[in-house]
C-alpha cells in the first residue's frame, strides 16, 4: 500500500506534468498576458469544482477540507488500487502551490515595471483561496488540542502581498508616469482582501496590523475641509486628474477607498466580527487626523445619498425638492 504523503506527492507531480503539457506552446517564457488569463480560468475552474462539489456530495468545502482528504484516501487505500487512487486528486491537495502562485501574482513586475492588470487578477485568485481554506486545519500539526488551520502557515506570503496592493496608490507619481484605472482597482481589491484576512484573523496581533493599515491612514492633505462655498482660492478637496487621459471617474478611488475600508473595519470591530484590538488600534493611528476623516466620512455619507437619489430621480416617487434641499445645505467639493 502506498502511504499518504506518497499518494499526495504523485497528484502534484501528475498536476505539473499536465499543466506543463498546456504552457509548453507558448514557448520558454509564459507572456504575463497568458498568466492573467490563467488566473481568471482558475478562479472560474474552481468556481465550478464547488458548485459541482455542493451538487454531488452536499458540502462545498469538501474539496477545500485537506484533513477530510487524506482521511479519505487512507481508507480508500485499503480498497483500491494505487493506480486507481492516484488518478483521483482534490483542490486541496495542490493547497501550498496555489497559494505560492496568487501571492507571487500579486507582486509580479516586468522590466521594473507593475502589471497592476495581473497583478489584481493575482490579488482576485487570492481572495477565493483565503475564503475556501481558511476554516482548513492543518493535519501535519498532530500537538494534542491543536486548532491551528492550514491558512496560518501562508500568512508570511499573504500579508505581503495584500500590503502591496494598499500601497499601489502611495508612492508618488513622477511626471511622467500616469495614475490608471488599474492602478486605483488593485488598491481597491487591496481594501477588500484586507477585511478578509482580518475577519478570518490571519492579521491578529496588533503591531502587524499597525504595520498594513499604514498605507490607509490619510495624510492632512487628503482629509483637509473648507468653508462651503469655496473661497476664491479654489477648494482644497477639488482633486484634478494628473493628465488629460486620466479617468476623472476613478481618481477618487483613492481617498474615498480609505475611509470606507477603515470604516468598514470599525463596525465590523464593533460587531464582534474582529478581534477586540482592532478598533483600538484603528482610532489610534487616525487620532492626529480624526477630525478630517470625520468630516470626510458625513461629507461621503450625504454624497452617496444624494447620488443614490438622483439615480432614483425618474421613479414617481421621488421627490425633487428633496434633492434640491440636499444641495443646498452640503456638498463634497471633489
Amino acid at each position: 500500500d502506498l502511504d499518504v504523503e506518497t499518494i499526495v506527492a504523485k497528484l502534484n507531480l501528475n498536476a505539473n506534468f499536465e499543466a506543463h503539457q498546456i504552457t509548453k506552446f507558448s514557448g520558454n517564457t509564459v507572456r504575463w498576458q497568458i498568466k492573467h488569463f490563467a488566473s481568471t480560468i482558475a478562479c472560474s475552474a474552481l468556481t465550478e469544482i464547488v458548485k459541482i462539489t455542493k451538487d454531488e456530495i452536499g458540502d462545498e468545502a469538501f474539496t477545500f477540507n485537506l484533513e477530510t482528504i487524506r482521511k479519505e484516501i487512507i481508507n480508500k487505500n485499503l480498497n483500491e488500487t494505487p493506480e486507481s487512487l492516484i488518478t483521483k486528486s482534490h483542490v486541496a491537495l495542490h493547497c501550498k502551490d496555489l497559494i505560492s502562485i496568487a501571492c507571487s501574482l500579486t507582486t509580479v513586475t516586468l522590466d521594473q515595471g507593475e502589471l497592476f492588470s495581473l497583478q489584481n487578477a493575482g490579488l482576485h485568485f487570492l481572495r477565493f483561496l483565503i475564503e475556501h481554506f481558511t476554516d482548513t486545519k492543518d493535519p501535519e500539526d498532530t500537538s494534542l488540542d491543536s486548532n491551528q488551520l492550514i491558512m496560518e502557515n501562508f500568512v508570511s506570503q499573504v500579508v505581503p502581498s495584500v500590503k502591496h496592493a494598499l500601497s499601489a496608490c502611495d508612492s508618488p507619481l513622477d511626471e511622467e508616469s500616469v495614475a490608471t484605472d488599474g492602478t486605483r482597482n488593485f488598491f481597491i481589491n487591496g481594501c477588500n482582501a484586507l477585511l478578509l484576512i482580518t475577519e478570518k484573523g490571519l492579521v491578529s496581533d496588533s503591531s502587524s496590523l499597525r504595520r498594513i493599515l499604514r498605507p490607509l491612514i490619510p495624510t492632512t492633505e487628503e482629509v483637509s475641509f473648507c468653508r462651503y462655498p469655496e473661497s476664491d482660492g479654489g477648494c482644497p478637496l477639488h482633486l484634478k486628474p494628473n493628465s488629460f487621459v486620466d479617468n476623472r471617474m476613478s481618481v477618487l478611488l483613492p481617498r474615498v477607498g480609505k475611509i470606507w475600508c477603515l470604516g468598514q473595519m470599525c463596525i465590523a470591530g464593533e460587531m464582534g466580527k474582529y478581534s477586540a484590538d482592532v478598533v483600538p488600534v484603528i482610532l489610534n493611528e487616525i487620532k492626529n487626523v480624526k477630525d478630517g476623516v470625520a468630516i470626510l466620512s458625513a461629507a461621503l455619507a450625504i454624497d452617496s445619498f444624494k447620488l443614490k437619489v438622483l439615480k432614483d430621480s425618474t421613479a414617481p416617487s421621488t421627490n425633487s425638492d428633496d434633492v434640491k434641499s440636499i444641495d443646498e445645505h452640503a456638498s463634497l467639493e471633489m
